[in-house]
């Protein structure tokens, strides 16, 4: 990026004050780091489910800075759809929040993310949400079952007794997944799937770049020339210069 004289000036001006010790750090808030991130979503992750695909799409992510811990929070809100044998079985609006820990490459002048986790998962109960039943899809994979006892029983049943019902490998599979779905639980199903949510950001973190090259603008240009570290403070993320 080419600055201007009047930025050029600033960032002497900066210079001059870094090295006489009277400028020791500079604190980028909540909304400026907030101003970086709306442009990276809407984004969608799709994973498998037993006979179908769900989606994961994080429409918009919200900055909290945690200082106890030096970690930044990403609260994101998001859709989860599930489609199972060409059916619409799950709608739901969750909120996921991942947290990592900021870090500054001083020889090559990048901030990263690392420690990357998922701290929560949590439903949002609003007009979106959607849960059919899961009847009329288990009647087609076993078709002599019919309603009244012998579906009763089989919502009972410990899910190792569905081998009993049906025939072995993915359609067990199958079966004890659409079982999920009887008893219109939305945070179970929620619940179920949260270590599929998790995986799937965590291969895609570890595939991204998630780091920031430093000189978008003069105020970045002087912690590229002067800056140390990166740490979170109540509030924002310090740039220090010392």
């Amino acid at each position: 990026m080419t600055l201007s004289w009047r930025e050029k000036w600033k960032v002497a001006v900066c210079g001059l004050m870094i090295k006489t010790g009277r400028l020791t750090y500079d604190d980028y808030t909540t909304q400026e780091l907030q101003a970086l991130l709306t442009p990276l979503f809407p984004r969608s992750f799709p994973f498998d489910v037993p006979g179908g695909k769900a989606r994961l799409t994080i429409t918009e992510a919200q900055v909290h800075c945690q200082e106890e811990s030096n970690r930044l929070a990403l609260q994101c809100f998001a859709e989860l759809n599930i489609t199972v044998l060409d059916t619409p079985l799950y709608r739901a609006h969750v909120i996921v929040v991942i947290s990592g820990t900021p870090v500054y490459d001083i020889q090559n002048h990048v901030i990263s993310i690392e420690d990357l986790k998922s701290d929560a998962t949590r439903l949002v109960n609003d007009n979106y949400a959607l849960l059919n039943d899961s009847r009329s899809l288990i009647r087609q994979i076993v078709p002599g079952l019919q309603l009244g006892k012998s579906l009763t029983e089989f919502i009972s049943a410990p899910l190792l007794n569905i081998a009993s019902i049906a025939t072995t490998g993915k359609t067990d599979r199958l079966l004890s997944y659409l079982r999920l779905y009887l008893d219109h639980n939305k945070q179970r199903i929620l619940d179920y799937h949260k270590p599929e949510i998790d995986a799937v950001l965590q291969r895609h973190a570890e595939t991204q770049d998630l780091s920031y090259a430093l000189g978008g603008n003069w105020r970045e240009d002087v912690f590229h020339r002067w800056g140390k570290q990166v740490f979170v403070v109540n509030g924002g993320l310090r740039f220090s210069f010392r």
